[in-house]
Parts: C-alpha cells; structure tokens; sequence
C-alpha cells in the first residue's frame, strides 16, 4: 500500500477503512451523500466517475495502487457513461487505437467514447481486469431515489469476507497531466456569444472559451480554462422540436429524464444536492406559479424575479445551486427569459441546462399569455469554465461540427440595422436601415475614418463590424483616386 492512497485526486474521494475490498463509483451522484449513508468495514473508497475518458485513468491507477481493492460497485447517475465504459472495460476488454485528435490510446470495447491513455500497458489493464469484479447498479436517471440502492449494497457487503486478502501487488502509474490548448490574449470578462439554437451557440461558446479561456487552477484538484461573465442569447430555439443531436453529451431520452427536475415540484432525494425544480417550487413556495399569475394582472412588470439562492445556507455547504436567478420580461409582445448561472461547466452541463431553461420558458409563456411569442433566452455563466478532462471532447466537437450548425456570419443580419454605402458628390455616404428597411438616419464623410467614428455605436456584431470597415475603406479609395464604388463589388 502506497504511503499516500488515494494516489489521485484525493481530496475527490471519500477513503474509508484503508483494507477494505469495495469501492463504490457514484457516478455523477454525490458521494458524500451516499457515503453517510452506509458506512462499512468492507468499503474502502467512494468516489465520483463523470467521464469515459479522462476519468478512467485515475480511477485505475488508484486500484492498481491498493492491494485489496477487488470489488467495485458502479452506482449512481450515468450522465456522460462514464460508468458504462468502466463496465465494459472490465466484460468486454480493449483494444489499441487512437483518439480523435489522433494520439494513440487504448479503446474500450463495446462503447463510443472509453478511453484509456497510453500511460498504462497492456499488462496494468489485464491485471485491472483479472482482479476487479464489478456490480452494474447505475440510475437510468437523476430522479431515480437511492434508498434502493443503499439497501442493495448492505446485502452485498454483508455478504463479503470482512476484508479481503491481497490481491494484486501495488503498483503505481503515472498519469501525464494534460496540457492546455494555446490561449489567446483577451479581457477575460464580459462578452456575448448569440445563436439561433443551443447547439448552435454551444459550439460557438467551446469555440470561444477554448480560445480566450484563462488556464486556472481548480478546488477539485484539476485545472481549467475559464471566462467570466459570458453571456449567451438563444434565439429560435423550437421548444416543440428540440434540437438534440447525437453529439450532445447526453441523448434526448436523459434529457427528457432530466427536465422534470428543473421544471417540476420534484423533492430532493438522497444522494442529490438539489433540484432545481425544488428551488423554484417547493423550497421557497411555488416561485413559478406566482410569477405566472403575476403576469396575467400585470404583463407590464418589470419583478418577475425567481431566486434558487439561499444565502442562510448555500455560502456554507459544499454543492450548492450553480443556477441563481431568472427574470423574465414581456416585450414588444415576447416573452423574455434571463438566467444567471453562478457556475458553468460549459461542456458537461450547459446544453442540457439551456434546453431545460427553454422548456421552463415555453412552459411560463404558456401558462401566463400563450398570445405571446417565445423571446430570446439569455444566459449569463458568470464562471463559464470547461475542465481539462473535457479538452479534447470540446476540440473534437468544434473541428468536426462547427461549420454544419453555426450560421454563416456574412448572411446574418445584425440586430442593430444594415448599412447602404455609397459614393455621392465628393462623400462617403452611409444610409443606416433598419432590418424591415426603413431608414433611420445618415452618415457623410470623406474618409473611412470619419465614417467609423460616426457609424461605431450603431453596430452590434464583430462580423458586421469588419465587413463595413472594408466596405468603407473601399469607398475611400475609390474616392480618391477617381473610380467606380459599388458596394460588395470589387473597384472599377
């Protein structure tokens, strides 16, 4: 036995007594929850199992370090599989292959996304595998109660020998740590990613945060790429078709096991932190339904406040609600809906919550004015992160998908107005239109320059920005020396 055990991530895993034969995988279950609930003799380690990839390397090299560890035990909600690799490691075995950056590893048979790295051998897994049994007790969703499982897990410790003998010699792997993509130089605060569906803006947002992320250390032993205060607006996301394709983290039937828990009065069972269904509905009394009769005597109100803070105990426990605040607004005839979501894993969690969030706002829409139409959906991630283990997922998904769901820039129109420029007796002339077409005002200079500082405020978008700088700088030249300026069309 290690002096040190667990060898990795420690400060992530309940130890129990150190010659204990069982370890229970929770999963995306918490593991102190379920820890108090039973403590054994047998049980050696409790510890959390989110991903498929990343996550199976520490798991495997703290069993391999502990020379009782035999019989592991995978309960819990298996959001991403990260349980159902671990299984079939065991049953189904590996294979060599390479990722889809293209670096080599060792597949897990009978999975999509299992992976191990090339930091164990061929004889470290088989040795795994020889000596580990493992129990399929996974949750098919995050509602389900663990009091079942608990039960089920007394009978099976009860059953074991009190401890069991030796069997592997310990070893200890080293686990390369990942390394961070290059990082762009940017403010590091405030900025606003918009798209027509979530998918759409999600990509955009892997995209974004894996550029100008800043490289941190986490409180969960692991490093991160983060921005602050990043906003995001969905704006014809269809909460009768959802948009869910297969390169989500989850598949449409988890979500749909998902989505009571946010938008339904849903007790917390044990094993869970929160609901966020409880928070709005029940904790507090039913949040949602007084602000939808709130807004049936008073669609002009500007208080349709739903609060999941509770600031006498959240600021001391360990796993509070990572959403904080809704407000919703009616206007110009929608219904608008902003969410401030404290902490954001932007790869794990944030398209799962932003769907749920456009349920909950059809559902208000619905039930208060279904005369209204559906407005944008607005999410601030004050701490829009994505964890190292999620790196090379979120590249993959940006490389591969981005050019089939983000729109082409150069044919959205910006929400702030389209710009007619022309040249007209010795000027620079540019004509401000609203999207319907109708004029607002007019601009004349004769240089780009001085078109710039009068247009600047009156555009939303970087992509409408730069192209009105050539435009304009076109213009110029063709002031100068005396040719033909058609806008979009290149210099006679």
């Amino acid at each position: 036995m290690p002096v040190k055990w667990p060898v990795y991530k420690d400060k992530l895993v309940v130890v129990g007594d150190p010659k204990g034969s069982v370890g229970i995988v929770t999963c995306w279950t918490d593991r102190e929850v379920l820890a108090r609930q039973l403590s054994h003799p047998q049980i050696a380690a409790w510890g959390n199992l989110y991903s498929p990839n990343r996550g199976l390397d520490y798991l495997i090299a703290n069993v391999l370090a502990h020379p009782h560890l035999q019989h592991l035990v995978i309960g819990g909600f298996d959001r991403l599989g990260g349980g159902l690799a671990l299984l079939k490691l065991v049953t189904d075995g590996f294979s060599a292959g390479k990722d889809n950056t293209g670096r080599e590893c060792w597949l897990v048979n009978g999975v999509e996304n299992g992976r191990v790295s090339k930091d164990f051998s061929a004889e470290d897994l088989e040795a795994f595998r020889q000596t580990v049994v493992v129990y399929d007790q996974r949750w098919q969703s995050p509602g389900q109660k663990a009091e079942s499982f608990v039960i089920w897990l007394s009978e099976l410790t009860g059953g074991l020998a009190p401890f069991a003998e030796k069997v592997r010699e310990p070893k200890i792997v080293t686990v390369t740590e990942v390394s961070a993509s290059k990082s762009f130089p940017h403010l590091g605060v405030g900025q606003t990613i918009v798209g027509r569906t979530v998918a759409e803006v999600w990509v955009k947002l892997l995209d974004f945060i894996m550029k100008f992320g800043l490289v941190s250390n986490t409180q969960y032993q692991s490093i991160q790429q983060e921005h602050l205060v990043l906003t995001s607006i969905i704006t014809e996301e269809d909460p009768v078709i959802l948009l869910i394709p297969n390169w989500f983290p989850f598949s449409r039937e988890e979500f749909l096991g998902y989505l009571p828990t946010v938008t339904d009065a849903i007790p917390v069972p044990a094993g869970v932190s929160y609901y966020y269904g409880d928070r709005m509905r029940i904790r507090h009394g039913d949040q949602i339904a007084k602000l939808v009769e709130k807004l049936k005597t008073s669609p002009e109100t500007r208080q349709g406040v739903i609060q999941l803070w509770d600031q006498e105990t959240d600021i001391l426990i360990k796993d509070p609600p990572c959403l904080n605040h809704l407000w919703v607004r009616v206007q110009d005839g929608r219904l608008c809906l902003h969410a401030v979501i404290r902490s954001n894993d932007m790869f794990r969690a944030y398209p799962a919550n932003a769907l749920a969030l456009r349920m909950l706002q059809e559902k208000i829409r619905q039930e208060s004015s279904p005369e209204l139409s559906l407005g944008p959906l607005v999410i601030t991630s004050e701490s829009a992160h994505i964890y190292d283990e999620s790196w090379e997922a979120a590249g993959r998904i940006v490389e591969q998908y981005r050019k089939e769901v983000v729109a082409d820039q150069r044919n959205i129109v910006d929400p702030a107005g389209i710009w007619l420029i022309s040249v007209e007796t010795g000027e620079i002339l540019a004509q401000h239109l609203l999207p319907s077409g109708e004029e607002v005002q007019q601009f004349h200079g004769r240089t780009a320059m001085q078109l710039y500082l009068q247009m600047q405020e009156f555009v939303s978008l970087t992509e409408h920005a730069l192209y009105l700088g050539a435009e304009l700088q076109k213009a110029e030249t063709a002031l100068k020396f005396g040719l033909e300026y058609t806008q979009d069309k290149p210099l006679r």
